[in-house]
């Protein structure tokens, strides 16, 4: 649309349109890109985008939502929702062009010119949930007259390479640097001394395992009121210290998730996550035991 101009602008603008929004409560979110939306050089509006996921910058495959479009009139203005639906295209059109794949979701009756075939929207699978809330969900897919995305290959390269990198400390007694460096975060793990009483009752000994269902690393406790052996994550024992004595073993109540099913070792028979668990409990107790006697 050559008659409509959208300019970045900064998100302090925002209270000068949020009375004229449909949800004037709902607040601006800070991660939003915001436009000034001008019709003939005219300001008339105000638009903002948000990420979805987070996914952002040259990315191929980022996703954009419509945050908000907001028109400087009442709506009983006989150009209101003509004057809506401009600025809403503008904003979806413009995404477009960057590569993005761009929905909205509005009020019914602002969206109901995207049903038009030639609107350059289509419904989306959320569509039916939104109806409950007199809402309309669309994807921008484009129409005949808008410019073609820019090639990946044209984007701007970063001008300075980055880099993300893990602090893995010192390799223990007998673990080359190279070896260390080779192990994955729960093979590590079974070097760590995490040998500290946690709520005044529990003892960390050892590393015990790694849950298959997320990966979390396992140790074996004693609870020194019980002389019982207890399974613990590391995040669990972690806000245990963060507050202040509170007990949670999330490991305890969500085993049957944790570990899903399995085939026991010594019996080789399939058992499901519960008794997978109960099983895994025996093996901690016996564990416990030999770290006693050896003591």
């Amino acid at each position: 649309m050559d008659n409509v101009k959208l300019m970045r602008c900064s998100h302090t603008l925002w209270e000068q349109f949020r009375r004229f929004h449909y949800w004037p409560d709902i607040p601006l979110n800070k991660a939003a890109r915001c436009y000034l939306v001008e019709v003939h050089g005219k300001r008339i509006g105000f638009a903002a985008s948000l990420p979805k996921f987070g996914r952002t910058g040259y990315d191929k495959t980022a996703v954009w939502n419509a945050h908000k479009t907001v028109i400087l009139l009442p709506k009983s203005h006989p150009a209101y929702y003509k004057l809506w639906a401009m600025a809403a295209d503008a904003q979806a059109q413009l995404h477009k062009a960057e590569g993005h794949r761009f929905y909205g979701v509005a009020p019914v009756d602002h969206a109901a010119y995207r049903d038009s075939k030639t609107s350059g929207w289509q419904v989306t699978r959320g569509d039916k949930g939104q109806l409950v809330k007199k809402c309309r969900s669309h994807e921008y897919i484009g129409t005949k007259e808008d410019k073609p995305a820019k090639p990946f290959s044209d984007w701007p390269e970063r001008k300075s390479p980055r880099f993300s990198h893990e602090y893995i400390g010192e390799p223990p007694e007998g673990v080359t640097v190279g070896e260390w460096k080779a192990m994955k975060s729960h093979e590590r793990a079974k070097y760590d001394t995490l040998h500290n009483t946690f709520g005044g009752n529990l003892y960390v000994h050892e590393y015990f395992d790694r849950g298959a269902y997320d990966g979390s690393n396992i140790w074996l406790v004693e609870n020194t009121d019980t002389g019982k052996a207890e399974l613990w994550r590391t995040c669990d024992l972690n806000r245990i210290a963060k507050n202040g004595g509170k007990h949670i073993n999330k490991c305890k109540h969500g085993a049957h998730r944790l570990y899903g099913g399995a085939r026991n070792p010594e019996t080789g028979e399939v058992q499901g996550g519960e008794a997978w668990w109960e099983w895994q409990k025996l093996k901690a107790q016996k564990r416990l035991e030999e770290i006693k006697t050896t003591k």
